[in-house]
């Protein structure tokens, strides 16, 4: 707690009203989580309020960019909030990284809606299919990536529009990481011993829910989702158990509905637009 403590007394201050640290776009993908993460420690409810402010304010400010991210081609700048301005590839993956965080931290599907709305959208278009190569920065409108100076229109002075291997490599320790960190929160635990499904793809996770010691279970998704809204889970449990199912309801979707076994079933949703049931022994969904 010391530690924690001295970490946050000395990290630039994320809780100003109206104002950031910093402008520069990956750090304030990373950094804008920092009170939330504090919060943690000391329950001080401003401290997390802090962190939805400052993700409203650069939005509020620099989000004519659609895909889930904010105009900051390095350092957001007054005058520049068109949708031609562009971000990062790191940013990206780390604004992704800070939602996965902020799910755990909040149970908020908000954050879930975020980070599917950069995965699915502004993600892939910086890269080519096979990984290999990548821009520097991607905007919405790009119409072309070519290797030609775009400053001041662009901040970056350089090629930092081509698909490139072997030039302008956005963060290299951490631009392949998105795929894997978004892997790794798929599913969360729940402190009533269940599971929540956050984001969806096609996975499998064995856990052991229904009580403090639990009782292991395999929890296998099949979809195609977001190319499809269909969403099938097999609940494999080697006796009967019951234990809270957690299904992230995404913000776009207006109407969810569920079936066991192919018959409809009543879910309840709650404030964070999750909905929730009890699963007894094997099922399908």
């Amino acid at each position: 707690m010391t530690l924690a403590d001295k970490i946050h007394r000395n990290t630039a201050n994320w809780s100003q009203k109206d104002n950031l640290p910093n402008w520069h776009n990956v750090n304030i993908a990373q950094c804008f989580r920092e009170p939330a993460t504090y919060y943690m420690q000391t329950k001080d409810s401003s401290l997390l309020n802090a962190t939805y402010e400052d993700f409203y304010l650069v939005r509020n400010l620099y989000g004519q960019v659609p895909g889930g991210m904010f105009g900051a081609d390095e350092n957001a700048r007054e005058g520049y909030h068109d949708p031609h301005q562009a971000v990062e590839t790191c940013g990206m993956v780390e604004q992704m990284a800070s939602d996965e965080i902020l799910m755990g931290i909040s149970g908020d599907p908000l954050w879930a809606d975020n980070c599917e709305d950069v995965a699915f959208n502004t993600y892939p278009a910086a890269f080519m299919p096979d990984f290999k190569a990548l821009r520097y920065l991607t905007a919405p409108n790009m119409v072309i990536s070519d290797s030609k100076n775009h400053a001041p229109g662009i901040q970056n002075e350089g090629p930092y529009l081509m698909m490139n291997p072997f030039s302008s490599r956005c963060c290299q320790h951490n631009h392949a990481q998105g795929w894997p960190y978004y892997a790794e929160h798929l599913w969360m635990a729940t402190p009533d011993h269940g599971i929540a499904a956050m984001l969806y793809n096609s996975s499998e996770v064995n856990v052991n829910v229904g009580n403090k010691k639990g009782k292991p279970v395999t929890l296998k998704q099949t979809t195609n989702y977001p190319f499809d809204e269909k969403i099938k889970i097999e609940v494999i449990a080697t006796s009967a158990t019951n234990f809270p199912l957690y299904l992230r309801i995404p913000g776009w979707c207006s109407y969810a509905s569920v079936t066991v076994n192919g018959t409809a079933v009543n879910i309840s949703v709650e404030p964070a637009l999750m909905c929730g049931f009890k699963i007894p022994g094997n099922r399908e969904m």
